[in-house]
């Protein structure tokens, strides 16, 4: 609570923003082919996102050690495969505010007791090749 205070937020009800995100099993691949997307679509798939180098899958989390087993049994071996909560929709903040919720995200994941933080902010692509440049 005092980390949150101290970078200008404050600490919500147990379960006040659930409706924000959902779980799901997530699995990313830094090489992958046709092979590796036709089983995913084959299977319970909900989404495919596509980067430069990676691809990753979206699954429902009740779905994660099966597709785990069947990636790993074609020889797909996930370079990142967890639960995680998934943004419903993301919120465009500005250079500013990003600075502020990056240090305030830092300050979260240095403490002990926290496994993980989740959020949903987007910023606009050419504040952040302005803020990489820097």
């Amino acid at each position: 609570k005092a980390t949150l205070t101290k970078h200008g937020g404050s600490m919500g009800t147990p379960g006040s923003v659930n409706y924000l995100f959902e779980r799901k099993a997530v699995f990313q691949f830094d090489k992958y082919n046709d092979e590796l997307i036709d089983l995913a679509l084959n299977s319970d798939c909900l989404d495919i996102l596509e980067s430069n180098q990676s691809v990753t899958f979206e699954f429902p989390p009740s779905d994660f050690k099966n597709m785990n087993e069947r990636f790993n049994n074609n020889s797909f071996v996930p370079s990142n495969a967890e639960i995680a909560q998934i943004p419903n929709v993301g919120v465009v903040i500005d250079m500013e505010k990003f600075k502020s919720v990056s240090k305030l995200i830092s300050a979260l994941e240095d403490l002990d007791d926290v496994q993980d933080v989740y959020s949903n902010f987007d910023i606009e692509e050419k504040e952040l090749e302005a803020l990489l440049s820097e």
